[in-house]
């Protein structure tokens, strides 16, 4: 098994950054820690579910550089989908099952790896 790559690793860690500037936002909006809870274990839950993903992307990029056009092609639309089901299936066993996860925390949570992507390309990684 292959490590991640050093970009990947840098995005990984402003996730759980932007995990932490999520929880103390949650902690002024709701007033204690006891409300913020469920918040908590929902972002908690969306950013590990985004930085799966990530590595999930970046091991399919690196297969798919491999291939014919076409079956790449192919292979990445699987990959797409089966990353945004795995998301869905997340989303809705919270909001189904249970009440406690703040379900706005999950998605929160799982913007993370579009929110680090931009702070990676502007600031960290900028091309001139």
């Amino acid at each position: 098994m292959t490590s991640v790559s050093n970009a990947s690793q840098k995005m990984i860690m402003l996730m759980y950054i932007l995990f932490i500037v999520e929880c103390v936002g949650a902690l002024f909006f709701f007033g204690t820690v006891n409300n913020s809870i469920g918040f908590f274990i929902g972002a908690f839950i969306g950013t590990s579910l985004s930085v799966f993903r990530l590595i999930l992307l970046e091991k399919a990029l690196a297969k798919s550089l491999d291939m014919e056009k076409k079956v790449a092609s192919s292979y990445m639309n699987r990959q797409y989908f089966f990353r945004y089901l795995v998301t869905a299936i997340c989303l809705v066993v919270i909001a189904i099952n249970h009440p406690r996860i703040n379900l706005i925390g999950a998605g929160l949570g799982l913007i993370n790896m579009q929110a680090s992507a931009y702070i990676y390309g502007l600031f960290i990684n900028p091309k001139d």
